[in-house]
């Protein structure tokens, strides 16, 4: 399984532009990460509205509960 992702960055301090990565798989979409200067949110080809979203603090916390091995 080959996923492709598109980076479309702001080209300067993210303030009220957001950046967009875009993942494919199979030419198609799979799913949207757009990262802000106060979130981080993925939404999954599968939701057609509703982004899940994490501030940076929880993104953090998530990161680090996923390095100690408490989610998976």
């Amino acid at each position: 399984m080959v996923h492709n992702v598109l980076l479309k960055l702001a080209p300067v301090h993210l303030k009220k532009n957001d950046s967009s990565i875009i993942i494919t798989k199979d030419k198609k979409i799979f799913g949207t990460i757009k990262i802000s200067k106060g979130s981080i949110d993925y939404l999954p080809k599968s939701r057609k509205e509703k982004a899940i979203s994490l501030n940076w603090t929880q993104f953090d916390d998530l990161m680090k509960r996923w390095e100690n091995g408490e989610i998976r």
